[in-house]
């Protein structure tokens, strides 16, 4: 399982994108404040380092094709905390959404013993 400590002064966000069959290959967006963070994978999650105050986090498939609607979450955040968000797909005959949810700790660290970190090439922490 990974260290979990946020950075002085931030807090500490981990995106969690459980196993499934649907949706396996698809990349999905994690935005902060409408800024692309990451692209995670199936299995994967992903550490994100915040600025105190509020944060708009959004979620929605990537790559070609349309029907992607953004769906989100708000976090007050505080320095020294830490915020556990879990990816999940609800899909209907139009389109695919991701919701973002907030979870337990606990929740959390069951899927954390098993998975990997997802190696997203953006940025991992906000300015």
């Amino acid at each position: 399982m990974p260290e979990l400590k946020p950075e002085p002064d931030k807090a500490l966000v981990v995106f969690i994108r459980p196993p499934e069959m649907m949706s396996a290959l698809d990349n999905w967006v994690l935005m902060a404040e409408n800024e692309e963070f990451c692209r995670i994978s199936n299995n994967r999650y992903v550490l994100f380092q915040a600025k105190p105050g509020k944060v708009n986090f959004t979620a929605k498939r990537g790559g070609i094709g349309i029907g992607k609607p953004q769906t989100g979450i708000d976090f007050d955040m505080k320095a020294g905390e830490i915020y556990y968000v879990q990816c999940q797909i609800k899909s209907n005959l139009v389109n695919v959404r991701i919701l973002l949810n907030e979870i337990t700790k606990r929740t959390a660290e069951n899927f954390l013993q098993k998975a990997k970190p997802d190696k997203c090439e953006i940025r991992k922490t906000q300015e």
